[in-house]
């Protein structure tokens, strides 16, 4: 829902851009568009951390996953599993936190550093390891901690192997890659490019004009400086682009729909090239 009214509000303001003359309604448009998209791609991620977040709890270990986040503990290396509400200093939680997704960390002066990976504060489970102290909440809390106990009588047959996975891991695979290093480092180019030529470009004109008529002449002239909305649109849809592949890059290196994104917004960069060379070239 929320992604939805922001990203209503970004096309009004943008639309409202290219309709308004030059001066504070036009730069209140174009920035207050810009501000209202970066928290979406943010947004985006929490919703599916909390889609695809779980704990998995069984004689091998305990599997923690919230989104890119994953750590994976052989039950050998868990010390202890209580309910938060049974320390004698409460937890501080992190902030800034989103509603439904309680992530970050916090330092307590029993349990020390406590990695939040959690969603309801008022079902806060702690695990305690020897690599930390993990807050999660189960939907049945109290299930999971006799779970934790009767799997600790039975004994481990094949533990897990210690795992942990972090957001900046997955980028940093990413940016290991050769492919996706070329096709981050060619997008970036364009984008800061085309940037640069429009605002170069724009002090010396006055009107230009964007779109073409069903006859192929070109339609009435607008502000110069509503150019600035080319490589700005060019900006938020590069880094959608981006944050997709990372998603699929995730389930898989060389996943198909990773390269179709990034080739896609090398060539989208491109047409907006030819889009703004166009409309100079009539002005």
């Amino acid at each position: 829902m929320a992604i939805a009214i922001l990203s209503a509000l970004v096309i009004i303001l943008f639309t409202l851009a290219t309709q308004v003359e030059l001066g504070l309604p036009f730069l209140l448009s174009l920035f207050g568009a810009l501000f209202l998209a970066v928290p979406i791609p943010v947004i985006f991620s929490r919703l599916k951390s909390f889609r695809e977040g779980s704990y998995t709890l069984g004689r091998e270990g305990i599997v923690l996953k919230w989104g890119n986040r994953i750590e994976e503990i052989p039950i050998s290396e868990v010390e202890w599993v209580r309910e938060a509400i049974d320390l004698s200093i409460p937890l501080t939680l992190p902030r800034p936190r989103w509603p439904g997704a309680i992530v970050g960390s916090t330092n307590h002066a029993d349990a020390g550093k406590v990695e939040f990976m959690a969603s309801d504060e008022n079902q806060l489970i702690l695990v305690g390891t020897k690599r930390g102290v993990f807050a999660v909440s189960p939907e049945k809390g109290k299930d999971f901690i006799s779970t934790y106990l009767r799997v600790t009588e039975m004994g481990s047959i094949s533990p897990l192997e210690p795992y942990s996975a972090y957001p900046s891991f997955l980028f940093s695979n990413i940016w290991n890659s050769r492919s996706s290093k070329i096709f981050l480092v060619v997008s970036i180019v364009l984008a800061l490019g085309l940037f640069l030529w429009v605002g170069i470009t724009v002090p010396n004109k006055t009107e230009i004009y964007l779109g073409f008529n069903s006859l192929g002449f070109p339609m009435g002239p607008i502000p110069a400086t509503q150019l600035y909305l080319v490589p700005s649109i060019n900006i938020i849809l590069q880094g959608g682009a981006f944050f997709l592949s990372a998603y699929y890059h995730r389930k898989k290196a060389d996943h198909p729909m990773t390269y179709i994104l990034w080739f896609s917004s090398t060539v989208m960069s491109i047409l907006f090239f030819v889009a703004t060379y166009l409309g100079l070239s009539y002005s």
